[in-house]
């Protein structure tokens, strides 16, 4: 989260808490699955069209993606 006066202020810090910690506790360093299940944690299950829409880990190594919509981390999307 950026700095400046409106840091602190506003819902999700709860959720950036988790990431942090997380991160932290791996030395910054997931599998895609870990870090797609950290995006699962924090994601917010919503109802009224709010919430998670999706969750997206990107691997920057093989520029791949895997995709997540609507809280259904059940069903991952592989762009290759």
């Amino acid at each position: 989260m950026a700095g400046g006066i409106n840091k602190g202020v506003g819902g999700g810090h709860d959720r950036y808490k988790t990431v942090e910690e997380r991160l932290e506790k791996s030395q910054n360093t997931l599998t895609e699955d870990d870090a797609m299940k950290l995006l699962e944690a924090v994601s917010v299950k919503g109802k009224d069209n709010w919430g998670t829409i999706w969750s997206i880990v990107y691997n920057i190594d093989r520029f791949t993606m895997k995709i997540c919509c609507n809280t259904d981390y059940d069903r991952v999307f592989v762009i290759e």
